[in-house]
C-alpha cells in the first residue's frame, strides 16, 4: 500500500520548501560578502566599467577613495546587469569579477527562480482543495513529480552555463566533501545525460505503478519480472551512453548493485573481493527493489531470491570467508549488546540512585538463573492471551525480582529497584 497521502505531502513540503529558503538565503550571504569586499577594492582602483555599455559614458572616482568608504553607484549595477543569465556572466567575467563570485550570483538568481515557481506550485495545490480535505493520490504525485523535475532543471541549467557539476559547486558553497558514491568521476554532459535516462525510466516505472511506494507489501512475480525488465533496460541505455571504462567505474561506485553490496553485504577485503561481491550482485540484480533488504517471511519469491543469491556469493567467496564474517559479525553484536547494557545500568543506577555496583550484582543473579527462570515464566507466558491472565503473569516476575532484589541488598533497595525498572 502506498504511504499516506496526506502525511506524504507535509512532509514534501517540510522538507523542500524550508531547506530551500535556508540555501537562498546562505547562497546570498556568501555573495553579498564577496561583493562588498569586490566593490570597495574596486571603488579604489577607478574602475572601468562603461566599455561594457556602448555609448555609456565612463565614470571617474577619486584616487584617494578610502577602502572602506561608502560610494553610491547607482548605475554600476545596471551596466553590468540582465535578465539572461548568459550575458551575465559574460558581463561579470568581462568587468574581472571573481569566477567564484559569479557563481555565486548566478546559483542564487536560480535557485530563487525555482524556488518562486516551487512555491506557486505548492500554493496552487493548497487552493485547489479546503484544507480539511485529504489530498489525493494524484495531486501529490503530481507535487512530488513536479518538484523533482524543477531540482533537475536547476542542475541541469548551473552545470550548463557554469561548465561544472552541481556536487563540486555545493561543496565550495557550503564546504561539504564531494560524496564518492557521486557520479563526478564523469563530464558534466555525461552526467545530465545519465540524470536523463534515470528521470525517464523512473517516470515509466510509475506510470506503470511498478515503483516500490506502489507495492510496500512486496512485488508479484509477475511485477517483479516487469519491474527487473525496466532496470535492465535502463542499464542498457545508460551503458551505450558511456565508455567501457566509464561504464565499469559507473558499475563499482553509482550503480544499484554496488550500493546494496556496500550497505548490506559484509565489508569487502580488498577491492578484488569487491568486484567479485558485486559481480554476484548484478547477477542477481540486487538493488532494485525494496524488498531485497527486507525480512518479511510473506513474500516467499522473495525469500527465495535472496537464499539464491547468498548460495551463490558463498560459492564465489568460498565456505571459509562467509564463516569468518558470520564469526565477525557475531562478534560485533556482542559488542553492541554489552555497550547498550552498560547504558543500561547507567541510565538505572541515576534513575534509582543504587550503586552501579548493585545493579550489576542484580543483573548476574538473574543472569545465574535464568535457565530456571525461563522454564517457570517461559510457558506461562505463551498461555497468557487475556489481559488478567497476562497481568498475572506480570505479577509474579515482580515478585520473582523482589525476592532476588531483597537477597542481595534488602527490602527497601529492591522496591526502590524493581519500582524503576518497571517505569523504564
Amino acid at each position: 500500500m502506498a504511504k499516506s497521502h496526506g502525511a506524504k505531502i507535509k512532509t514534501m513540503k517540510k522538507l523542500f520548501l524550508p531547506a530551500s529558503l535556508l540555501l537562498n538565503l546562505l547562497l546570498f550571504w556568501t555573495a553579498f560578502q564577496r561583493n562588498e569586499a569586490i566593490e570597495n577594492a574596486r571603488m579604489s582602483r577607478e574602475p572601468q566599467v562603461a566599455s561594457l555599455s556602448v555609448g555609456q559614458k565612463r565614470k571617474h572616482f577619486p584616487a584617494t577613495a578610502s577602502r572602506t568608504s561608502k560610494v553610491a553607484h547607482p548605475r554600476a549595477w545596471s551596466l553590468l546587469d540582465s535578465e539572461d543569465p548568459k550575458q551575465l556572466i559574460a558581463r561579470l567575467r568581462a568587468a574581472g569579477c571573481p569566477e567564484q563570485t559569479v557563481e555565486d550570483i548566478v546559483v542564487i538568481r536560480l535557485s530563487r527562480e525555482i524556488r518562486s515557481r516551487a512555491l506557486q506550485i505548492a500554493a496552487s495545490l493548497d487552493q485547489s482543495q479546503p484544507y480539511w480535505r485529504t489530498t489525493s493520490p494524484q495531486a501529490a504525485d503530481q507535487l512530488q513529480n513536479q518538484i523533482r523535475e524543477l531540482k533537475i532543471e536547476l542542475d541541469e541549467k548551473v552545470e550548463s552555463l557554469l561548465g561544472s557539476s552541481r556536487d563540486k559547486i555545493r561543496s565550495r558553497l557550503f564546504g561539504w566533501p564531494e560524496r564518492i558514491t557521486e557520479k563526478n568521476y564523469l563530464r558534466t554532459e555525461q552526467m545530465t545525460h545519465l540524470r536523463e535516462i534515470e528521470r525517464r525510466h523512473l517516470a515509466l516505472t510509475e506510470q506503470k505503478n511498478l515503483s516500490d511506494s506502489d507495492f510496500s507489501n512486496g512485488f508479484s512475480e509477475r511485477e517483479r519480472g516487469e519491474r527487473l525488465g525496466l532496470e535492465r533496460e535502463k542499464l542498457e541505455e545508460i551503458k551505450a551512453a558511456l565508455s567501457p571504462a566509464e561504464f565499469e567505474l559507473y558499475m563499482a561506485r553509482s550503480s544499484p548493485a554496488s550500493g546494496y553490496v556496500r550497505r548490506y553485504l559484509p565489508e569487502a577485503k580488498s577491492e578484488e573481493e569487491y568486484k567479485r561481491m558485486l559481480q554476484v550482485a548484478v547477477e542477481f540484480q540486487m538493488g532494485h527493489l525494496n524488498e531485497e533488504t527486507s525480512s518479511n517471511d510473506d513474500h516467499p519469491e522473495a525469500l527465495a531470491r535472496r537464499e539464491s543469491f547468498q548460495k551463490r556469493l558463498q560459492e564465489v567467496l568460498g565456505e571459509d570467508r562467509i564463516a569468518e564474517e558470520k564469526a565477525e559479525e557475531e562478534r560485533r553484536s556482542q559488542v553492541a549488546e554489552e555497550e547498550d547494557r552498560q547504558r543500561s545500568f547507567t541510565k538505572l543506577a541515576e534513575k534509582s540512585g543504587l550503586a552501579r555496583e548493585e545493579i550489576e550484582a542484580f543483573y548476574r543473579r538473574v543472569k545465574k538463573l535464568e535457565p530456571e527462570l525461563n522454564s517457570r515464566f517461559d510457558r506461562a507466558i505463551k498461555e497468557a492471551t487475556t489481559p488478567e491472565s497476562r497481568k498475572d503473569v506480570e505479577i509474579q516476575i515482580k515478585a520473582e525480582a523482589m525476592r532476588i532484589a531483597t537477597e542481595l541488598f534488602g527490602a527497601q533497595k529492591a522496591e526502590v529497584l524493581v519500582r524503576s525498572i518497571d517505569e523504564d
